[in-house]
């Protein structure tokens, strides 16, 4: 197994869900790399494959109650630039009655290595009232399933 096998790998391994994207031409700013908001959009992506996974989107068409987003943040690690590919990984950190927070992180295939981390809480909302509301047991048992082995 090469290096670059290996380090992609061992990444894999510590996120339930990844999806692989390429750095995009247009991701870039004026200074030639990645802008700062593109990687909140990596996490958006990686946060919906995982509310594909568990089947929050489909909960929320049928019943019109799901997660909105409560707070985000990155702390980015070294600058991404075209061209790369990158594999953006999510994991549930935790799970309380009415929210959930998960961690990302994005990984470099150019340069093997994390480029960015990130956490997000979402809240989960009755859609036609604005009130919150619990999370569904179906959907908590499927969180669990990709929460962050903690032990």
């Amino acid at each position: 197994m090469t290096t670059e096998t290996r380090a992609l790998k061992q990444f894999q391994q510590q996120f339930p869900v990844c999806i692989q994207q390429p750095v995009q031409w247009g991701d870039m700013d004026a200074l030639r790399h990645v802008n700062n908001t593109v990687y909140f959009r990596y996490f958006e992506n990686a946060r919906i494959a995982l509310m594909e996974r568990t089947g929050i989107n489909r909960l929320f068409l049928s019943d019109n109650i799901g997660p909105v987003l409560g707070h985000t943040q990155c702390k980015y690690l070294r600058p991404l630039t075209w061209p790369d590919q990158i594999t953006v990984g999510t994991a549930v950190s935790a799970i309380h009655e009415k929210r959930f927070s998960m961690v990302y992180a994005v990984f470099s295939h150019r340069q093997q290595t994390v480029a960015a981390e990130g956490t997000s809480e979402a809240v989960y909302l009755d859609m036609a009232s604005g009130a919150t509301c619990a999370i569904p047991d179906a959907i908590r048992q499927a969180l669990t399933q990709l929460r962050l082995d903690t032990e």
